[in-house]
């Protein structure tokens, strides 16, 4: 699987840039291999690669955590009620992708 990171039109006063680390998540097994597994999402991010590769499950993780994270700032719920009860993964199940999760995943911002 490719991934493009092109940040040439990357504006850090409009654009924050996160940085995503997945690993064992579906067909994601050893995640990127460069920057210490950590994909860059800047302005533009493009994945390329065949069917079953893992494009999709990083879309939706990446949805998801992206949506946690504003449901946070906005006081929808606390990080304590998301971490009881594995509500993480019901969150992932939104997305269909609940049962990609494994003992050994890994989902690192």
């Amino acid at each position: 699987m490719g991934i493009n990171t092109d940040n040439s039109e990357f504006n850090c006063a409009t654009h924050t840039m996160v940085r995503l680390k997945i690993q064992n998540v579906g067909s994601v097994k050893n995640g990127f291999d460069a920057n210490e597994g950590f994909i860059n999402f800047t302005g533009v991010t493009l994945f390329t690669g065949s069917q079953g590769s893992g494009k999709s499950t990083i879309a939706k993780v990446f949805s998801t955590v992206s949506w946690i994270e504003k449901a946070l700032v906005r006081g929808d719920f606390t990080e304590s009620h998301l971490t009881s009860l594995n509500r993480f993964k019901e969150e992932l199940d939104y997305q269909g992708i609940r049962d990609y999760l494994s003992d050994n995943s890994v989902i690192q911002l």
